[in-house]
């Protein structure tokens, strides 16, 4: 069994065209996946992929597969289970004031996928800038993180103010400019 998981912030934008061109690059179907108010997903392979953008911006996580199972469960514990071979998106929370950190992983079991989602994850890295401060707002005490990923737009809405927030808890990033 692999596990691979990354973290980073970045726009909803460029999390878009960059699994735009990963869809499109090795031949993936992407499932969209909205919690809440309820569970709800959407398929987006080569021929719905213009239409994607209508739901991205309510997801909360994408999964990138190479084969769907079918049917798809309409129970997210049951939809989980069926795409456990899946590289998942888990896109952190954007607001006015702040976006929140977002990861890339899996936990694959076929040797195949492993590597095929390693290189999509590499694809990801090399497009971001890499290494963070971890501030603890509360004790204002920080630390040097150099595996958690940026983008530019990311950075350019730091420095315009944006908080950049873990994916969950109090933390805040502060981006340094290295790649």
């Amino acid at each position: 069994m692999g596990k691979i998981n990354i973290g980073f912030h970045a726009t909803n934008d460029e999390i878009s065209k960059r699994i735009d061109s990963i869809m499109v690059q090795f031949k993936l179907t992407a499932i969209i996946v909205k919690l809440w108010p309820e569970f709800e997903f959407q398929i987006i392979d080569k021929v719905t992929i213009e239409t994607k953008d209508e739901c991205f911006n309510s997801a909360r996580f994408i999964f990138l597969c190479k084969e769907i199972p079918s049917p798809l469960s309409e129970n997210y514990h049951e939809f989980l289970s069926q795409n456990v071979e899946s590289l998942v998106l888990q896109i952190g929370e954007r607001t006015e004031e702040s976006i929140r950190e977002s990861t890339i992983g899996t936990i694959a079991n076929k040797s195949e996928n492993i590597r095929l989602w390693k290189k999509i994850i590499g694809i990801f890295k090399k497009e971001m800038y890499q290494g963070v401060c971890v501030m603890d707002p509360t004790s204002g005490k920080k630390k040097y993180y150099k595996n958690h990923y940026f983008t530019i737009k990311a950075k350019n809405a730091y420095e315009q103010g944006i908080k950049m927030k873990a994916f969950a808890g109090l933390s805040e990033y502060q981006l340094l400019s290295k790649k």
